[in-house]
């Protein structure tokens, strides 16, 4: 089986169904105060946090981390950061910043889009540019952004159609650029800057 970033492709796919789930950032900010939200993804980031710190030490969250999560941590994430704590990081960021429609598609663009590149990346994935990413896959993270964005504009009625399908490009080029390790960073930031800025032209 090939390795992608040192794991299976069994093992990436268990990684992306695990990344998926910050569909629920979105989701719950969709139906809940601003304010809530940002209480919510603390207490999130205080518990990614809290394994951060002991996953590497002697102890039983190390125990419990390395018997259900260990095969699906990446190399460079041994001695640095997971990517879910980027993630928890950039969610965070997107909901201070921006406005609130405007985040929830960012989130929604870095959960579904990302995963969609990654998945059809990893399986059909034969043109490969810059950082490991795939022709393939950006070409999946666009027609995923824009099914996205037209589902979230009918049911917000909110307009974005023109300028998401911009911010979904833009953060797809985003994300074929960014060392894989920083992305889930990027992705969101990038879309949400990209939908804020071409609505003040």
């Amino acid at each position: 089986m090939n390795k992608i970033f040192g794991l299976s492709y069994k093992n990436e796919l268990f990684r992306k169904a695990i990344h998926l789930l910050s569909i629920i950032f979105p989701i719950f900010y969709l139906f809940n105060t601003k304010t809530k939200t940002l209480y919510f993804l603390i207490i999130i980031f205080i518990f990614i946090l809290i394994i951060e710190f002991f996953r590497n030490k002697k102890s039983s969250i190390s125990l419990l981390f390395n018997k259900y999560l260990s095969n699906v941590v990446r190399e460079y994430e041994k001695t640095a950061l997971m990517s879910a704590t980027y993630l928890v990081i950039s969610a965070l960021l997107t909901i201070i910043i921006f406005d609130k429609n405007i985040a929830i598609l960012a989130l929604l663009i870095a959960s579904i889009c990302d995963t969609s590149a990654a998945v059809f990346g990893m399986k059909f994935g034969r043109i490969y540019f810059y950082n490991n990413k795939s022709l393939e896959g950006t070409f999946a993270f666009i027609f995923s952004g824009l099914g996205i964005v037209c589902i979230y504009n009918i049911y917000t009625q909110y307009d974005l159609y023109i300028i998401g399908i911009i911010a979904v490009i833009i953060s797809s080029i985003t994300e074929h650029i960014t060392p894989t390790k920083f992305d889930n960073l990027t992705i969101p930031l990038s879309a949400a800057l990209s939908i804020t800025l071409f609505k003040l032209l």
